[in-house]
Protein backbone atom coordinates (compact mmCIF):
# COMPACT_ATOMS: atom_id res chain seq x y z
CA UNK A 1 0.00 0.00 0.00
CA UNK A 2 1.95 3.28 -1.03
CA UNK A 3 1.52 6.40 1.11
CA UNK A 4 -1.35 8.70 0.93
CA UNK A 5 -0.33 12.64 0.55
CA UNK A 6 -3.14 15.56 0.97
CA UNK A 7 -4.04 15.25 -2.92
CA UNK A 8 -5.42 11.51 -2.40
CA UNK A 9 -7.36 12.71 0.57
CA UNK A 10 -8.46 15.47 -1.36
CA UNK A 11 -9.66 13.19 -4.28
CA UNK A 12 -11.38 10.52 -1.98
CA UNK A 13 -13.59 13.34 0.17
CA UNK A 14 -14.19 15.58 -3.30
CA UNK A 15 -12.76 18.59 -1.82
CA UNK A 16 -9.92 20.60 -3.03
CA UNK A 17 -6.45 20.23 -1.60
CA UNK A 18 -6.72 23.80 0.66
CA UNK A 19 -9.79 22.35 2.21
CA UNK A 20 -8.08 19.61 3.29
CA UNK A 21 -5.01 21.68 4.38
CA UNK A 22 -7.38 23.76 6.46
CA UNK A 23 -8.89 20.62 8.22
CA UNK A 24 -5.58 19.15 9.30
CA UNK A 25 -3.88 22.03 10.05
CA UNK A 26 -7.16 23.28 11.95
CA UNK A 27 -7.11 26.53 10.20
CA UNK A 28 -9.45 29.09 8.36
CA UNK A 29 -13.33 27.71 8.17
CA UNK A 30 -14.49 25.02 6.72
CA UNK A 31 -18.33 23.95 6.52
CA UNK A 32 -19.04 20.78 9.28
CA UNK A 33 -20.54 18.55 5.66
CA UNK A 34 -16.71 18.85 4.26
CA UNK A 35 -15.05 18.65 7.39
CA UNK A 36 -16.71 15.65 7.93
CA UNK A 37 -15.85 14.45 4.44
CA UNK A 38 -12.72 14.87 4.74
CA UNK A 39 -12.23 13.44 8.33
CA UNK A 40 -13.69 10.30 6.84
CA UNK A 41 -11.27 10.22 3.61
CA UNK A 42 -8.09 10.13 6.19
CA UNK A 43 -9.79 7.50 8.35
CA UNK A 44 -10.57 5.83 5.38
CA UNK A 45 -6.98 6.09 3.27
CA UNK A 46 -5.17 6.21 7.08
CA UNK A 47 -3.72 9.68 6.39
CA UNK A 48 -0.87 10.49 8.01
CA UNK A 49 0.41 14.51 7.79
CA UNK A 50 3.91 14.84 6.92
CA UNK A 51 5.04 17.04 10.11
CA UNK A 52 7.97 18.57 7.72
CA UNK A 53 5.16 19.78 4.79
CA UNK A 54 3.62 21.33 7.65
CA UNK A 55 6.42 23.31 9.00
CA UNK A 56 7.56 24.77 5.76
CA UNK A 57 3.54 25.27 5.52
CA UNK A 58 3.30 26.90 8.15
CA UNK A 59 6.75 28.44 8.54
CA UNK A 60 7.71 27.09 11.37
CA UNK A 61 10.50 25.15 9.91
CA UNK A 62 13.13 26.53 12.46
CA UNK A 63 10.84 26.65 15.57
CA UNK A 64 12.98 23.56 17.06
CA UNK A 65 15.41 23.56 20.14
CA UNK A 66 17.79 21.07 20.59
CA UNK A 67 18.46 19.30 23.54
CA UNK A 68 22.05 17.36 24.35
CA UNK A 69 21.78 14.49 26.74
CA UNK A 70 25.38 13.21 27.38
CA UNK A 71 24.91 9.49 26.55
CA UNK A 72 26.90 8.21 29.59
CA UNK A 73 23.47 9.22 31.48
CA UNK A 74 21.09 6.31 30.49
CA UNK A 75 17.85 8.87 30.29
CA UNK A 76 15.34 6.25 30.16
CA UNK A 77 16.27 5.18 33.74
CA UNK A 78 18.15 8.74 34.69
CA UNK A 79 15.57 10.42 37.35
CA UNK A 80 18.03 13.92 36.93
CA UNK A 81 18.22 13.34 32.75
CA UNK A 82 14.10 12.65 32.71
CA UNK A 83 13.63 15.27 34.88
CA UNK A 84 15.58 17.77 32.70
CA UNK A 85 13.45 16.05 29.55
CA UNK A 86 10.47 17.18 31.22
CA UNK A 87 10.92 20.63 31.76
CA UNK A 88 12.56 21.33 28.41
CA UNK A 89 9.79 19.53 26.54
CA UNK A 90 6.86 21.21 28.72
CA UNK A 91 8.49 25.10 28.24
CA UNK A 92 9.17 23.76 24.74
CA UNK A 93 5.39 23.10 24.09
CA UNK A 94 4.56 26.33 25.91
CA UNK A 95 6.45 28.30 23.20
CA UNK A 96 4.53 26.16 20.21
CA UNK A 97 8.51 24.89 19.28
CA UNK A 98 9.23 21.26 18.88
CA UNK A 99 12.49 19.22 20.69
CA UNK A 100 15.18 17.89 19.18
CA UNK A 101 16.71 15.27 21.36
CA UNK A 102 20.58 14.44 20.98
CA UNK A 103 21.84 11.85 22.95
CA UNK A 104 25.78 12.40 22.52
CA UNK A 105 29.42 10.78 24.00
CA UNK A 106 31.25 14.06 22.57
CA UNK A 107 32.20 12.94 19.29
CA UNK A 108 28.74 12.45 17.34
CA UNK A 109 27.97 14.85 15.28
CA UNK A 110 25.45 17.74 16.02
CA UNK A 111 23.20 18.86 13.34
CA UNK A 112 22.66 22.45 14.25
CA UNK A 113 21.27 23.41 10.68
CA UNK A 114 17.19 23.25 11.58
CA UNK A 115 17.57 24.92 15.36
CA UNK A 116 17.26 28.11 17.01
CA UNK A 117 19.00 27.45 19.86
CA UNK A 118 20.69 24.55 21.82
CA UNK A 119 20.58 23.48 25.63
CA UNK A 120 23.71 21.20 27.00
CA UNK A 121 22.24 19.32 30.21
CA UNK A 122 26.23 19.13 30.23
CA UNK A 123 28.99 19.82 28.46
CA UNK A 124 31.69 17.23 29.85
CA UNK A 125 33.03 15.93 26.41
CA UNK A 126 30.81 18.13 24.50
CA UNK A 127 32.96 20.92 24.45
CA UNK A 128 33.58 21.16 20.46
CA UNK A 129 29.98 21.28 20.02
CA UNK A 130 29.08 24.14 22.55
CA UNK A 131 32.29 25.89 20.40
CA UNK A 132 30.32 24.80 17.55
CA UNK A 133 26.94 26.52 18.47
CA UNK A 134 28.70 29.53 19.69
CA UNK A 135 30.30 29.86 16.08
CA UNK A 136 27.15 29.25 14.64
CA UNK A 137 25.93 32.51 16.63
CA UNK A 138 22.83 30.17 18.19
CA UNK A 139 21.44 31.08 21.78
CA UNK A 140 23.13 28.14 23.83
CA UNK A 141 22.16 27.78 27.68
CA UNK A 142 24.59 25.28 29.14
CA UNK A 143 23.06 23.35 32.64
CA UNK A 144 25.09 22.29 35.43
CA UNK A 145 28.38 24.50 34.49
CA UNK A 146 29.61 27.88 34.56
CA UNK A 147 31.18 29.61 32.48
CA UNK A 148 32.21 33.49 31.81
CA UNK A 149 34.70 32.64 28.50
CA UNK A 150 31.72 31.58 26.44
CA UNK A 151 29.05 33.75 25.42
CA UNK A 152 26.08 31.72 26.68
CA UNK A 153 23.62 31.37 29.36
CA UNK A 154 24.83 28.87 32.35
CA UNK A 155 22.24 27.53 34.74
CA UNK A 156 23.16 25.80 38.18
CA UNK A 157 23.71 25.19 41.53
CA UNK A 158 25.70 27.30 43.84
CA UNK A 159 26.64 24.91 45.83
CA UNK A 160 29.12 27.04 48.15
CA UNK A 161 25.67 29.25 49.13
CA UNK A 162 23.60 26.14 49.40
CA UNK A 163 25.90 24.42 51.50
CA UNK A 164 25.42 27.52 53.69
CA UNK A 165 21.64 27.53 54.01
Amino acid sequence: MSVKNIKDVAREAGVSIATVSRVVNKLGSVKKYNRDKVDLAIKKLKFRPNMSAQRLASKRSNNIIGLVIPRYTNIFHSFYALQILQGVGVSVERMKMDLLLHITNGDSFLNISNVQGVIFSDIIGNEDQVDGVVEAGLPCVIMNYNTKDLPVSCISIDNFNAGLD
